[in-house]
């Protein structure tokens, strides 16, 4: 684990960036379907291929439960059914309250090396943060805004 990184339930927190043990980001769900739904668009067939761990970690950021045996081959078919019925409207309870656990701790360090600078503060309401090697972007139906 590198300094300024923190990492619980699964998930790790660092430098304003969430993300599950993976390395997944979690998409907004209006996005999700907009990308998944009725058919996939080159942007989701991006996303599996770059990352074999995509679905089980979106999956996971929406605290989504299933069965090993309904995830078959990428698990494309498992998370359009999610998708489909709703479940990535909201985030998972526990998954908010671990962006919190571990945003404080990471927080706190910061104010004792530097008063004046502080991490920036995860990005969970209403947005998906992607990281790349430009820094980070919100990501919003399918358009990238800095």
């Amino acid at each position: 684990m590198r300094p300024g990184e923190v990492s619980r339930g699964g998930f790790t927190y660092a430098y304003g960036n969430f993300q599950n043990k993976d390395g997944v980001h979690r998409l907004q769900g209006a996005h999700l379907e907009w990308i998944f739904l009725p058919r996939l668009t080159p942007k989701a067939n991006e996303l599996i291929r770059e990352n074999r761990n995509f679905v089980r970690g979106q999956l996971q950021h929406y605290g989504v439960a299933y069965h090993e045996t309904q995830f078959i081959g990428n698990g494309l078919q498992l998370l359009k059914k999610v998708l489909k019925a709703g479940m990535v409207r909201s985030i998972f309870s526990p998954t908010m309250a671990a962006i919190a656990d571990m945003y404080r701790p990471v927080r706190q360090s910061a104010k004792s090396h530097s008063q004046t600078e502080t991490p920036d503060a995860p990005r969970v309401a209403g947005e998906s943060v992607c990281g790349g090697a430009f820094g980070l972007f919100k990501v919003d139906h399918g358009e990238v805004l800095r």
